[in-house]
């Protein structure tokens, strides 16, 4: 019984949510969106279909990163802060999607970079727990100049993040903002430190060792 007939039988929209998950691991990403907007039309406060699709907006955006498609991140995670039964962890998440669109929307209004920050800012506080958040925060505040503010998330990152792949990703992260300040031997050490870190986690140290090899080769 697929996932379509499923819901053709029950019209429970949790199964195009699961069909639209379908749908994007073969590679359709249209239909997916389409039968998540599906699911979301029947049950406005669908979580699931509110997390898939700012998930894949914000995907779509980071890589290909035109103006239209933030907008559909700041679209997708507006929709998901209307949800009440939000806890933390949903919120923050929806935040820190908001936050990346709005940054990267500064350029049509420049109030958008400032109100993006904040965003993610509260996606920090919702939850400290992940690195991503910090991170995230932190490149966006040198991006948009405020070095001082930047490096405080990143020592604050060192501090929360001591061990295994997080504390590799924030010192990944925080090495590749050194390298750009030309602060060479320190991004070195912290790339060393991140490697050792992630040793045991396959994709942590494919991570850590790609960044490591683009910080050296640009050395040369």
């Amino acid at each position: 019984l697929s996932y379509g007939q499923a819901w053709e039988r029950s019209e429970d929209p949790k199964h195009l949510v699961a069909a639209g998950e379908m749908l994007l691991n073969q590679g359709e990403v249209a239909q997916a969106r389409m039968a998540w907007n599906q699911a979301l039309v029947r049950a406005p406060d669908l979580l699931d279909a509110h997390r898939k699709m700012t998930q894949l907006r914000l995907n779509l955006a980071e890589l290909y990163g035109t103006g239209e498609n933030w907008e559909g991140v700041s679209s997708a995670a507006q929709d998901m802060l209307k949800v009440e039964s939000l806890d933390a962890e949903d919120e923050a998440f929806a935040r820190h999607g908001l936050g990346l669109a709005l940054v990267n929307l500064a350029i049509r209004d420049e109030s958008n970079a400032q109100a993006g920050i904040e965003e993610l800012r509260r996606a920090v506080e919702l939850a400290p727990a992940r690195v991503t958040y910090l991170t995230d925060l932190a490149g966006e505040q040198a991006r948009l100049g405020e070095r001082d503010a930047a490096e405080q998330q990143y020592a604050e990152g060192l501090d929360l993040f001591s061990a295994g792949a997080d504390g590799a990703a924030a010192r990944v992260a925080y090495a590749q903002y050194l390298a750009s300040q030309r602060s060479f031997d320190q991004a070195s050490d912290l790339f060393e430190e991140a490697l050792a870190m992630a040793e045991g986690d396959s994709e942590a140290i494919a991570d850590a060792k790609l960044a490591y090899s683009n910080f050296l080769i640009q050395q040369w």
